[in-house]
């Protein structure tokens, strides 16, 4: 099974595994880190769909009707 990340309005963190969350407590290099970590996830995923897009022929990821925007 999948753990999933929550912050709160506060700042805290949980781990949420199955339907319990556990607070997390982070000291503030720890903490810098993890954040990185989830950055550089969204960036490696951010590169495959670009990726994904120019395969498509596409220059950049378009909404799902394709409107153009104006300038186009």
């Amino acid at each position: 099974m999948s753990n999933y990340y929550y912050r709160d309005n506060e700042g805290n963190w949980f781990v949420k595994d199955g339907k319990k969350l556990y607070p997390i407590e982070f000291s503030g290099s720890l903490e810098i880190a993890f954040i990185m970590g989830k950055i550089a996830a969204l960036d490696k995923i951010r590169g495959e769909m670009n990726e994904l897009a120019l395969q498509i022929g596409d220059t950049q990821i378009r909404g799902v009707d394709s409107t153009p925007v104006s300038g186009e």
